[in-house]
Order: C-alpha cells, then structure tokens, then sequence
C-alpha cells in the first residue's frame, strides 16, 4: 500500500487536502514529528493525525521523488534491523563462546608449613585476674543505677538499688511472727509455773504438769524459729541494694533501670584493676617448642612494646580447638582495659631454634603470602580456591616473617589461596592457568 493511500483510508477527513495537494505536485507524509525531514531533493511537511492539518514547507517534492525517497528510507530501515537482529543472535557454535567477558585471572599459592624461625607471634586480650558478673539475690526490679561503665568502685559500695517493697513487707512479717511467740511462750512457762504450784499442793498429777513443760519447750522454740525468719527476712531486705565485692571498675552494665532482676540473671560486670593479665592460646604444634622461661615482648595497640618475665602455659588442651591457654602477668602501672587486643612474641627452645638452623624443619604453622590476606575491620580472611570459585575465609593470623604471614587457624595445608584478594572478590574471577 502506497504512502497516499494509507494515508486516505487511516485519515478519511484529510482527504480533500490530499488530493489537493496531490493535485498541484506536493505530498507531506503522515509522521509524529513536526520536524521536517529532508532528502536531497528538498522538504516536505508534516501531516498531524490529531488536527488533520497538513502543515506546509519548503519547495516541495514531485511526487515520484516522494515514493522513491520512502522507498528507500524504508529499506533502509529493514537493512539496519536486520543486521542488528544479526549481531544479536548466535551464528554457530563459534560465536557461542564469545559471550560475556569473564572475570580476571587471580594467580594462586598453596598454604604451606612454615619454617622455624627464632620467635613466635600471636594475638593476645587482655583480662582481668579477678572479674565478676554481679547478679540479684532475690527477684526485684531494678530502681536505679548508682554507678556507669568505668568508675571506680569501693567494696561495700552500693552499685544498684533494687525495688524493696516486697522484702520490707515479709521483714515486717517475721518482726511480728517474732512477737507473737514470745507471746505464746510467756503464757506457756506462766501456765507450768501455776501447774506446779497445784501440783506440790496435790492437786494436778504428773501426767499434766509433764504436758505443760512439753508445752513451755514448744513455745520456747517457737521464738527462735520466728527469730531465724526475722533474721532471713532482714538479710533479703538488705540484697535489695547491690553491693560492690571489692576495689575496682565497673567494666559493663546489662540491665535498665524497670528491668526485674533476678537469680542468676547478669547485672553487671566489674573487675580489679590491680591484676591484669594477657591471655593466648597456643596451637598444640607449637606450644613445646616456645620458651616460656625467656621474655616476651607484650606489643599494644600504639605500637608500643615491653619485655615481661613469667609466662607460663596452662595444663592441658581444649578438645575442641586443640590449644593452650599461654598467660603473662601485667605490671600494675599498665593502664589497659580488659578485652584490649595486643601482640605475644616468645622465642623458642634451644632445641628448636638449632633444628630450625640446621636443618630446617617446619614448625607446623602453615603461612602464605602477606598480600594475600584481607583485612576488613575486625575480618581478616583469604580467598580459597573451591572447584573454580574463590570462597573467603576467615582466618586467624600469627606472626609476619618476611613476606610471609602466618595462618594459626582456618586452614589446611595445600589449599590454593588467591594471591591478590581484591581481584578475587570480582565477579567471575577464576584461577590463572
């Protein structure tokens, strides 16, 4: 169908104008835009279907011209879809492979046993030798905090104040439970005292006089029960207000004021600052080969570092991550909190350090590269090599020798592990081949 015509048949009301312009050698073609589109024989106008208008232009275009040029745009058009129809769709299996890039190639090492070398690094925390969670003794809400994380304490100080109305209820309860047996064993002994007075007179037996001194015993120990309960009662009263156990800090709070405490339930933590201490733990590989009689070097956070004597490695080993518990004692001069993070440096025994000399025996202690680990604030992990993929793993990391990292958990020898880390996070990044 002709241009002329689908325009007379689409647009019946345009019709006239049309022909009219058919008539005198113009054509403007039904379009969406009100821009004149040129050919190299001139311009023509724009027919707008929502007015019906034909919109007049420059010279315009003999009619033979227009079907030419229509017939041209239009093939044009179709030769340009389809060749992006071409491009777009896969022609043999050859042009199957090349889809989308893949990602980069990340070059891999194996994790392996380390060599010996004359010290042993490792994370430590610091830990107070006597830290406590301090808990209610009875069930009661809790009023009001008397102290905040960080202050100093006195012992005997009231740290919290629990709600006593409860308590103070059941020690007014046992006062008067207090009072009415001594009530009662007043009126007994007065009774056995009047019985004897008969009885040497002949008139009550011994059978009754016996019955009222069971009575006055009865009664005595009543009194001392009801004086026990006063006592206990007093004793709940005071556990309303929580006391301090010793000089120290209050490390941690865990309750709110309106909370209920209750036996058993932490309240908060304290500790004494007068006894710190840094705790590790050890792999079992490498405990017997350390020097725990030399010094170590204890390094904080600032980079600063000290010597200190008397590390001593606990008795046994956890089942679970087959470790030792290693300890060095803190100087009281040292002002760090529990929980604070720092660097262990032992050498080794004599026998070790020899045989690591000469001969170089591994230590057990797998490492890999340095740049191979990342650190994201607390995280510090590699990229394992599973299948063709790259997993991160955290990992807990011990001394850096050289360009080598040490890896105490989180391992096992042979594991290919990316060297760079950033390009193994990527997206489709595979093994170098």
């Amino acid at each position: 169908m002709s241009p002329v015509t689908l325009a007379r048949d689409r647009w019946p009301g345009a019709r006239q104008r049309l022909d009219a312009s058919l008539k005198a050698g113009t054509f403007a073609a039904p379009a969406t835009s009100s821009r004149p589109i040129q050919y190299p024989v001139g311009y023509f106008s724009v027919y707008f279907a929502h007015d019906h208008r034909l919109h007049p232009s420059e010279p315009a275009m003999p009619l033979h011209l227009i079907a030419h040029a229509f017939s041209a745009r239009a093939t044009l058009a179709l030769l340009g879809s389809a060749l992006l129809l071409a491009a777009c769709s896969p022609a043999g299996n050859s042009s199957a492979t090349q889809q989308a890039p893949s990602g980069p190639a990340v070059a891999v090492t194996p994790a392996k046993a380390g060599v010996a070398g004359q010290s042993w690094q490792t994370e430590a925390q610091v830990q107070a030798v006597r830290q406590s969670v301090l808990a209610a003794q009875i069930p009661a809400a809790l009023l009001q905090w008397k102290v905040k994380p960080g202050d100093a304490i006195r012992a005997g100080q009231v740290l919290a104040v629990l709600d006593a109305r409860d308590t103070l209820a059941q020690a007014l309860r046992a006062q008067a439970g207090v009072q009415q047996a001594m009530a009662q064993a007043q009126d007994a002994e007065t009774q056995l005292q009047r019985q004897r007075q008969l009885r040497q007179q002949g008139f009550v037996s011994s059978a009754a006089l016996d019955t009222l001194e069971q009575q006055a015993k009865a009664a005595k120990a009543g009194v001392e029960a009801a004086k026990a309960a006063a006592a206990q009662a007093a004793v709940a009263q005071g556990h309303a207000q929580l006391t301090a156990p010793y000089d120290g800090f209050v490390l941690a709070t865990h309750m709110e004021p309106g909370e209920v405490a209750a036996p058993g339930r932490p309240m908060l933590t304290v500790y004494a600052g007068d006894a710190l201490r840094v705790t590790a733990f050890v792999p079992q590989s490498v405990s017997h080969t350390l020097d725990t009689q030399a010094a170590v070097t204890v390094t904080l956070a600032d980079g600063s570092a000290r010597s200190l004597e008397g590390a001593r490695l606990i008795p046994g080993t956890d089942p679970t991550s087959q470790t030792r518990e290693l300890r060095v004692d803190l100087p009281r001069d040292w002002k760090l909190l529990p929980g604070q993070a720092v660097q262990l440096r032992l050498g080794l025994q004599g026998q070790a350090r020899a045989a690591s000399a000469a001969m170089a025996t591994p230590t057990g202690v797998l490492s890999v590269p340095a740049q191979a680990v990342l650190v994201r604030g607390e995280l510090t992990a590699v990229y394992v090599l599973q299948g063709q993929q790259f997993v991160l793993r955290p990992v807990r990391l011990g001394a850096q020798e050289g360009g080598l990292r040490q890896v105490l958990a989180g391992l096992q020898a042979g594991e290919q592990v990316a060297i760079d880390p950033v390009k193994a996070g990527l997206a489709g990044a595979r093994p170098a081949r």
